[in-house]
C-alpha cells in the first residue's frame, strides 16, 4: 500500500485525501492512525477524520483531544470534533 511507504508531504496529502473520500474503509484506516507513534501521524489522521461524514469517530477524537501528550494531536482532534460533532 502506498501509505505504508509514504512519508512527509505525500503521506499528509494521502491522509487528507482519505478524509475527503470518507468511505467506511477510509474511516477505519484513519481511526487506526490515531494511535500511531510516528511523529505527525495522529494529528493528520484527526484532521482527515474531521472531513469524513462519520459521527462515530467523535469518541476516538475526544480521547485523542484529552489523552494525547502531543499538543498538535490534541488541537487537531478538537478541530475535527468541531466539524463532526459529538455529545
Amino acid at each position: 500500500m502506498f501509505l505504508a511507504k509514504a512519508t512527509g508531504r505525500p503521506r499528509a496529502l494521502a491522509l487528507r485525501a482519505l478524509g475527503r473520500v470518507g468511505d467506511a474503509r477510509a474511516v477505519t484506516f484513519l481511526r487506526q492512525q490515531l494511535v500511531r507513534l510516528e511523529p505527525g501521524i495522529a494529528p493528520l489522521a484527526a484532521e482527515a477524520l474531521g472531513f469524513c461524514d462519520a459521527p462515530e469517530v467523535a469518541q476516538d477524537l475526544a480521547r485523542l483531544a484529552v489523552g494525547s501528550k502531543v499538543v498538535e494531536a490534541r488541537i487537531a482532534a478538537m478541530r475535527a470534533l468541531g466539524r463532526v460533532g459529538g455529545e
